[in-house]
Parts: C-alpha cells; structure tokens; sequence
C-alpha cells in the first residue's frame, strides 16, 4: 500500500483519470473530492461489501422483472440495479424470476 501525506486543497492523481483531493480535515476526519470518468464506479467500502453480499445471494446473472405500470414491465441483470436491489432487499420485497 502506497501511502501518501496530502493537506487541504492538495490532491493525487490516479490512472484513468482519477483525481483525489483532500477537501477538509478536521475532528478526526478526511474529506475527498473524488473526480473520475462517469464509466468508474465510486464507492464507500462498505456499500462494495454490500454489493458483493447482496449479489452473491441473488446471483449475479439473477434477472428482474421490474412492473413499470401503463408501460408494462422490464427485466433486468441484477448487475445492473444494484443500488434498487439492495432497498428492495431491505424492504423484504425481492423476488427473483
């Protein structure tokens, strides 16, 4: 692990085009701004670690049927709405087709 010192308004530059920058510091804690292409994904450790749960319990390849009212339905990978599968779950509302 690389590990870099930085203070406020000082940034690092990742491949990709990934920029990082220590926004504040303060009371025990880091704020980044992250800038990245929109095809990167960005997210908190723990919302991965989610993910990764989720996933493995309904399959990745898993498909959904999502009722879209008047425009009738639209079945999707589970890859793909993570972020709705996840309340779903939450909700105790997932059902797999």
């Amino acid at each position: 692990m690389l590990v870099l010192s930085r203070r406020a308004n000082e940034s690092i530059v990742l491949s990709g085009g990934i920029r990082i920058t220590v926004v504040e510091t303060g009371r025990g804690r880091v704020k980044l701004g992250i800038d990245a292409p929109r095809h990167i994904r960005v997210a908190r450790d723990e919302i991965l670690s989610e993910d990764q749960t989720t996933l493995a319990r309904v399959g990745m390849n898993d498909r959904f049927i999502i009722d879209c009212g008047a425009h009738g339905e639209l079945t999707v990978a589970a890859s793909d709405v993570l972020d709705s599968i996840r309340l779903a779950d939450r909700a105790g509302k997932l059902q797999a087709s």
